[in-house]
């Protein structure tokens, strides 16, 4: 004050300037009339599912982490991959993360499902050039490795497909894969993951599938639930949505049920699915079977 004051800058000039100064910028702080609500736009509701009645519950938004677990040979894989095949349909880019099965097995899946043949009934070379043909012209995309594989590893591969292909969905297959070997507490191991993985889902604006399974005790002595996954506290509190698949080998049916939908549009429930077995497909049970698929343009 006194080297003011020897600068004639007087008492009332100082109070002024300490009255109208502000704290030095927080860049974790903002004020909030700095975050603007925008009106809802209808299109944001998210991509159909490819299944009507599944519509009815959910749809895949972006910036979602969605979990699907089911006992042991439940036809995890296989619904997932019908379902990143209806996104497929609509040329939405998809990555694959397939730690359990070989890419030749997942193709083999694809196959059925996109040609409508069974492929291990499949000896007509024409067919196989046919479906390379397509997957050559559709956004598919696959992490080129088989078992576990370190985070950094799998965040870099993300982050590229992000920035030169514009993915919008991305399948793990499945969570025990991108965990560390050994751990005191694989609890939290499964916590810092997902936090990571829903992390990584919003920076880069896409939807996560993947497949968490359930304790070893729940496959063998207890049903299925959002209670009997690995870390079902801490994934409960992480991920958006929680579908349980039940299926009914005999009937040939999948339930596939939604526990836990944290979105204001979506909503807990289930729809029943029938398999297809020859064909790998899923379809709606009043849904004729289909034999051949229809021909598609995938060029887009």
């Amino acid at each position: 004050i006194n080297e003011c004051l020897l600068n004639n800058i007087t008492l009332l000039e100082i109070k002024n300037i300490i009255g109208n100064s502000k704290p030095p910028k927080n860049s974790n702080i903002i004020h909030g009339s700095e975050v603007k609500l925008e009106k809802f736009d209808p299109k944001n509701k998210g991509d159909d599912t490819g299944y009507e009645t599944l519509d009815q519950l959910t749809r895949w938004r972006k910036k979602e982490l969605s979990v699907f677990t089911a006992s042991t040979k439940a036809g995890k894989t296989t619904l997932l991959c019908n379902l990143l095949f209806k996104q497929l349909e609509s040329c939405k880019p998809v990555l694959i993360g397939s730690f359990e099965l070989t890419l030749q097995e997942i193709q083999e899946k694809l196959f059925s499902i996109m040609m409508g043949v069974d492929y291990y009934n499949c000896f007509d070379d024409k067919l196989i050039e046919e479906f390379n043909k397509r997957i050559s012209q559709i956004p598919i995309y696959f992490i080129n490795h088989y078992g576990a594989i370190d985070y950094n590893k799998f965040y870099s591969a993300i982050k590229y497909c992000v920035k030169y292909y514009d993915i919008e969905y991305l399948f793990i297959d499945h969570l025990q894969y991108v965990l560390p070997a050994q751990s005191q507490n694989m609890t939290q191991e499964i916590g810092v993951f997902m936090r990571n993985l829903k992390a990584l889902t919003n920076q880069f604006k896409i939807h996560t599938w993947i497949v968490v399974h359930p304790s070893a005790k729940a496959n063998s002595e207890t049903e299925v639930s959002e209670f009997t996954l690995r870390g079902s506290a801490e994934i409960a509190q992480i991920c958006d949505n929680v579908f349980i698949i039940k299926t009914d080998k005999e009937a040939q049916e999948t339930t596939l049920e939604l526990k836990l939908a944290r979105h204001p549009l979506a909503r807990s429930g289930s729809i029943t699915l029938k398999f297809v077995s020859k064909f790998q497909k899923y379809i709606i049970p009043e849904q004729k079977e289909k034999i051949v698929t229809e021909r598609k343009d995938w060029n887009g």
